[in-house]
């Protein structure tokens, strides 16, 4: 009840997430510890890879609404398995599939094992990788294609105008924006968004819900940016 004496708002609501702070503190040292770990080595091998094709998936964060509410996937494994077997039956046998881990993932479950076994039973070990850490623009910059579910990568997909297949609710599954394709035929056949409309989008996007800032930058970084930086 609430301390009035009146009915709470929601009165069955549940959080999404683990609410213990000794999980968090736990979850959040791992963290930062795994991304100092995997800084160098993920760096290098991500520099490795940019001369030769690959597609790129960006994980989403388990529990996102996301992925519960605004997508056909219960958990990220079955994005996972779904694209894994799709670029094993049609993927071009001189491609890489990178994925790389949500940064705020980092400190929970791995999906390594996961990808390595699922991989090596559909015989395409050598040619799936998964990253933790990773410049993503420029992961992006270099990809053939990105597959995602829904996330602000697509956006960045947009503006370097990359092939972009979304298997879920997103605000840029429009037409002229995505491959509106099954994904078996979005690894050979789909074309880079049209240049006016990705431009018209992210234009609009920007002008009408986005607040000039960047949450993530250096404390040196100057506040205001611009989208064609």
């Amino acid at each position: 009840m609430h301390p009035a004496g009146r009915p709470a708002v929601s009165p069955q609501y549940q959080h999404h997430r683990p609410t213990n702070i000794w999980f968090h503190s736990r979850y959040w040292v791992w963290s930062w510890t795994y991304k100092h770990l995997r800084l160098a080595p993920d760096t290098v091998r991500a520099r490795s890879i940019k001369d030769t094709p690959y597609f790129f998936v960006p994980l989403q964060h388990e529990g996102d609404s996301q992925i519960t509410h605004h997508s056909p996937y219960p958990e990220i494994k079955a994005f996972i398995r779904e694209v894994l077997e799709s670029f094993a039956r049609c993927g071009p046998d001189e491609a890489l599939l990178v994925f790389k881990t949500h940064p705020h993932a980092r400190g929970g479950p791995s999906y390594r094992r996961y990808i390595e076994a699922l991989a090596r039973t559909l015989g395409i070990r050598g040619r799936v990788l998964l990253l933790i850490e990773g410049h993503t623009p420029t992961l992006v910059d270099n990809a053939e294609g990105v597959v995602l579910i829904n996330s602000t990568v697509g956006l960045q997909a947009l503006r370097r105008r990359k092939p972009l297949a979304v298997l879920g609710q997103a605000v840029y599954r429009r037409p002229g924006l995505y491959f509106d394709g099954e994904l078996d035929e979005f690894w050979t056949e789909a074309p880079p968004p049209d240049v006016e409309h990705s431009s018209h989008f992210l234009q609009q996007l920007l002008a009408l819900t986005q607040v000039p800032c960047r949450v993530y930058g250096d404390a040196d970084e100057p506040l205001l940016w611009r989208l064609e930086r």
